[in-house]
């Protein structure tokens, strides 16, 4: 039996790939949420420090 073929039936590491797939996936899926919302935390917080200066 070659190397390549029974590397090929081996699926000991088919659960770290799994997991790796999904963490690749939910921090893009944040990444995307950070940048679609971005301009109004900004906002937000400019307002808020504005309204922190005026007292």
């Amino acid at each position: 039996m070659s190397y390549i073929s029974k590397f090929m039936r081996d699926e000991s590491g088919i659960a770290t790939l799994d997991w790796v797939a999904i963490s690749a996936g939910a921090m893009l899926l944040a990444l995307g949420v950070f940048v679609y919302l971005q301009p109004a935390l900004f906002n937000a917080a400019t307002d808020l420090a504005n309204l922190i200066r005026s007292f």
